[in-house]
């Protein structure tokens, strides 16, 4: 305000970007051995993905969920963690049924 009373007012708009992509814990190669008779197997995985603020979304690429019959040979699994600002990490590893 100056001596006449006069008011201005200002409006400054501050925008916040996370660049940081999240993290993910991932797997080494899962070997799972079995009989020869076996023509596929359950397997189940868990990762874990964590990021500077906050939630993280796990998602399935490409490959098999956990839980799966997972066909003897070697498949590849690829999960994708995005955070709240879109960014992304992948991480990819293999199930070997030998």
């Amino acid at each position: 305000m100056d001596a006449a009373g006069n008011v201005t007012t200002c409006i400054q708009y501050i925008t916040i970007s996370d660049t940081i992509a999240p993290v993910i814990i991932c797997l080494p190669p899962i070997t799972y051995y079995a009989g020869p008779d076996m023509c596929g197997a359950v397997i189940n995985y868990t990762l874990l993905a964590t990021d500077n603020c906050g939630e993280v979304t796990l998602s399935l690429y490409s490959g098999l969920p956990s839980g799966s019959v997972f066909p003897v040979g070697t498949s590849t699994v690829v999960m994708i963690a995005t955070d709240a600002c879109g960014n992304t990490t992948t991480c990819t590893f293999t199930v070997d049924y030998p």
